[in-house]
């Protein structure tokens, strides 16, 4: 293999916590043979396989990151919280959630530059303890490569940055999704599910928005994981549906649109049918139970502020061993979002939405999955401004009722 072979690289990462399984893809350009890191023995058998093949090697996280440290585990008082950012911004830690290590600085080391997360395992009135571990670091991997597209040739290496787009990766946000048992994490803080524009959601929808909300290759992304799942025939609720429904070609799908838009449900060309439905103001679903074979909440559950009530009902309409789907990205409408929601990290706002499946119950196999890297689109509107497609986040799990 010459020194100055390059390729695109897909890189997965699979992991599983308690109850879940959890896999995050991430695509990087132009990854360098011989200057660029891989762990393992994975740089010497992607170098020899066929481009486009798989090569995976099992390990445990600590060979990557730090290693797992008791002396990691901090109890401190709520007195040693301090505001972060210009605006300084004072934090309330809450059991499960993830902070900027910045919030405990002048301890253990830790400076007011330090944004690396911290966990908060437990809170008293006075004091609370937190985990300065990575959420991984007690974790097997399993780590995949593969080219994607051709190797190509650039300019010999004799020197410049060497990338480990592992360990990149590895402390991105990978695990801030993690469940914290048994308790679960406290996301249901007083003002979490309240949001700038509290005025009736009709008001906000009276107003036509035919528009995209994500790039096209993060809506390819989101329909080849639907995909997996759905077969001819099938019923499928699309829930808080709109103007797109970023479900693939199945033949014969016959899908119910439930929204609050009609003009936007009435111009998605694959809906047979749609509904008029405020969740905001009416959790219960007007269907039978078991109707349906798939169900899913795509670009949108952001915006419920009684996401467990939906959620029962979820399970309610979808038939055992149905599938229910929430997906998202990092584009939303911030005055109709919870609060919550743009506090939180993107894995962390996945961790939430895996919190909303495991406290509704009536499920098991769970999964979480993300893309991330992608190029966005040379077509797409924002192609100029933004080199990277929308990252794509699912949570799912099949219905067990």
């Amino acid at each position: 293999m010459d020194h100055s072979t390059y390729a695109d690289i897909e890189l997965k990462i699979v992991w599983s916590s308690q109850q879940t399984r959890h896999t995050e893809r991430h695509y990087y350009q132009a990854v360098n043979f011989w200057r660029d890191y891989f762990p393992g023995t994975l740089g010497d058998k992607l170098i020899s396989v066929p481009d486009g093949e798989w090569v995976t090697q099992s390990m445990p996280a600590n060979d990557l990151i730090s290693a797992y440290s008791n002396s990691n585990i901090l109890t401190l008082p709520k007195t040693a919280i301090r505001p972060i950012g210009k605006a300084r911004t004072h934090i309330t830690p809450q059991q499960g959630r993830f902070y900027p290590r910045c919030i405990i600085a002048g301890h253990a080391g830790i400076t007011a530059e330090e944004y690396l997360p911290l966990r908060v395992l437990s809170v008293n009135d006075k004091d609370f303890t937190a985990d300065l571990n990575h959420p991984l670091a007690t974790h097997q991997i399993e780590i995949s490569l593969r080219v994607v597209g051709k190797r190509y040739i650039g300019k010999e290496e004799r020197g410049g940055r060497s990338s480990d787009i592992v360990h990149e990766t590895l402390i991105s946000g990978i695990g801030l999704q993690k469940p914290l048992p048994p308790e679960g994490t406290d996301f249901y803080e007083k003002d979490s599910f309240r949001r700038i524009d509290e005025a009736d959601d009709e008001i906000f929808y009276r107003q036509e928005r035919l528009i995209n909300h994500i790039d096209s290759e993060c809506s390819h992304q989101i329909s080849r994981i639907y995909a997996r799942y759905l077969q001819p025939g099938m019923q499928v609720l699309d829930l808080m549906s709109s103007y797109q429904s970023h479900l693939p070609d199945v033949d014969n799908l016959d899908i119910t649109g439930l929204g609050m838009s009609a003009s936007e449900m009435q111009a998605n060309p694959q809906l047979r049918r749609h509904i008029i439905h405020n969740l905001n103001k009416q959790t219960t679903l007007p269907f039978a139970d078991d109707h349906f074979d798939v169900t899913l909440c795509s670009l949108s559950i952001e915006y419920l502020i009684n996401p467990l009530e939906v959620m029962r009902e979820l399970v309610r309409v979808t038939k055992p061993t149905g599938r229910i789907f929430v997906s998202f990205s990092d584009r939303w409408f911030p005055s109709k979002a919870i609060i919550i929601w743009s506090e939180l990290h993107p894995f962390e706002r996945q961790g939430m939405v895996l919190e909303y499946f495991l406290k509704t119950g009536g499920m098991k196999e769970f999964e979480t999955e993300t893309v991330r890297g992608l190029l966005r689109p040379e077509d797409d509107k924002y192609a100029d401004k933004m080199l990277y497609a929308d990252p794509m986040f699912i949570v799912s799990a099949v219905v067990s009722k």
